[in-house]
């Protein structure tokens, strides 16, 4: 119970450091919130040290940083019965020496070990009872209210919240992870990419041991020569779209302590992808549907971006409220892809391009998409952070074009103009959607409360009104709820009164104009 205790207690101050860091508006609160959240995660595992990690991508710089390499490890004492267990036998049936110093990480660490033959390895042992403290980190998670743009704009929780314990449970099997790593390096052929191997004998739900592999970090990598530093940038991309188009198996974890950078014996740099517990599996469909959306954006002529969106997993009636937006937003999104020129990662402001576009309605956008969409931007921003932070300016295009070749590239093609041929559904075109939400309470004839949100927020309306009254109407059967949300979609969302209720002194009256 004190663990649950402590764990909830490092979970409400992470999101209330997180709050602190977006609230910031100098450049000297913003270096405190940081510092301040930096010192939380560092003390931490599990959960919390996956969102740290996180942050490392997103925010960069120290101190973050160091997040990205771990925290202090476990004494070996500790880590030693956890990997006898795991290995079946004694250390010294299986390994000549063993470096009890370890590299920490969210869920486990790493040691450094010797075959009898001389092999040396990578030992991956996980903490012990780290498993019994994720579940109980998600069951609190789970607690959590919906606050701020997820409950405004209906965002699929529950979805996310499934997402994220999945992966989970993936990531706390460490057979699961050598099965995943051991199908990228199938899926993942790349000139320069170096994915370690499998002991598969040696590894238990507890236990993975692979090669070990040498190399820096990307922090030491800026100082190599432009030529190195460039060959590693199309390394990183070109590895990134083969697994994206061609592989279908995507690293959803790629801060900066999974990869490492060395010189092979010609001197060429390679790339060692460590870590393969997160995952992401991408469909022939959604494949075809991103490519396609591509070259609707390249090409001209009309983008079909919602029926590619829907393809790609997104809601299609969520999608369908903004969907004379969505080919503009498409190629905000794909911008790197448009040009045939060198694209400079750090000029685009994605989040900058979607609220000139949508405004507030960009979380409408962001709550359409599907629940596995969040491992996918991880990785993609995983990807424009590291092409930043080495300076990079490539022709996405051009780099694309050499992973898919030319026939596969024509054959999107004409997929794209089967699509745009495809006649529309008249019955698809939505109505006009209601410009407001209203909501309006008075008591003894007195307006006490009047709220007007974006009309779309009336998909999320059982969450908009306040608990007590929602019970008090189903209890009093005066109004169904769930058939005026149902006419709501039928309508579109079309201004009109959706329901009124008295209930004491108070009178309620909630309506879309």
């Amino acid at each position: 119970m004190a663990n649950i205790i402590k764990r909830s207690a490092q979970l409400f101050k992470t999101a209330k450091g997180v709050a602190a860091l977006r609230k910031a508006n100098t450049a000297s609160e913003k270096e405190i919130a940081r510092a301040a959240l930096a010192n939380l995660f560092a003390d931490a595992r599990g959960v919390t040290m996956k969102i740290g990690q996180l942050f490392s991508e997103m925010e960069g710089g120290s101190p973050f940083d160091d997040l990205a390499k771990g925290v202090d490890p476990y004494p070996f004492s500790k880590m030693q019965p956890v990997l006898e267990a795991g290995l079946g036998k004694p250390l010294s049936d299986v390994f000549s020496e063993i470096d009890e110093v370890g590299i920490a990480a969210s869920l486990g660490q790493v040691h450094k070990a010797r075959f009898p033959n001389g092999q040396v390895v990578a030992v991956k042992i996980r903490y012990p009872g780290i498993a019994a403290a994720v579940e109980s980190e998600m069951k609190i998670a789970g607690m959590i209210p919906r606050v701020g743009p997820a409950k405004k704009w209906g965002m699929d929780l529950e979805g996310y919240k499934k997402t994220l314990k999945d992966n989970m449970d993936r990531e706390l099997d460490y057979r699961t992870e050598a099965d995943r790593q051991i199908a990228y390096a199938r899926a993942v052929s790349v000139s320069g990419l170096v994915v370690p191997t499998i002991y598969h004998s040696l590894c238990s739900e507890a236990v993975l041991v692979q090669s070990w592999e040498e190399g820096e970090h990307l922090d030491e990598v800026i100082g190599w020569p432009e030529d190195d530093r460039e060959y590693v940038s199309r390394l990183i991309l070109k590895t990134f779209f083969h697994s994206l188009f061609i592989g279908g198996e995507i690293h959803g974890d790629p801060h900066l302590g999974n990869s490492l950078y060395r010189r092979n014996g010609e001197g060429s740099p390679e790339m060692a992808l460590l870590d393969y517990g997160c995952i992401l599996s991408v469909s022939d469909t959604q494949r075809r549907a991103l490519l396609e959306l591509i070259l609707a954006c390249r090409d001209g002529g009309e983008i079909p971006a919602f029926d590619c969106l829907v393809d790609l997993g997104f809601d299609a009636e969520k999608l369908s409220h903004i969907r004379e937006s969505l080919p503009k937003a498409c190629e905000i999104i794909l911008k790197p892809f448009v040009d045939d020129t060198p694209f400079d990662a750090k000029s685009w402001n994605i989040n900058a391009g979607f609220t000139d576009l949508l405004g507030e309605f960009k979380w409408w956008f962001r709550s359409a998409g599907p629940a596995e969409l969040m491992l996918a931007i991880r990785a993609f921003h995983g990807v424009v952070s590291q092409l930043e932070s080495l300076n990079s300016s490539l022709s996405w295009w051009e780099m694309l074009s050499e992973v898919l070749g030319s026939a596969r590239i024509d054959e999107a093609r004409e997929n794209l103009k089967k699509r745009r041929a495809k006649p529309r559904d008249i019955e698809d075109e939505p109505e006009a959607l209601a410009e407001k939400l209203c909501i309006r309470v008075t008591e003894n004839g007195r307006q006490k409360i009047f709220l007007t949100m974006p009309g779309s927020s009336v998909y999320d309306l059982l969450n908009l009104i306040p608990e007590d009254v929602i019970d008090h109407i189903r209890k009093t059967g005066v109004e169904d709820l769930e058939a005026i949300l149902q006419r709501v979609r039928d309508t579109h969302a079309a201004p009109q009164t959706l329901f009124e209720h008295e209930r004491g002194e108070k009178h309620y009256r909630v309506w879309l104009k």
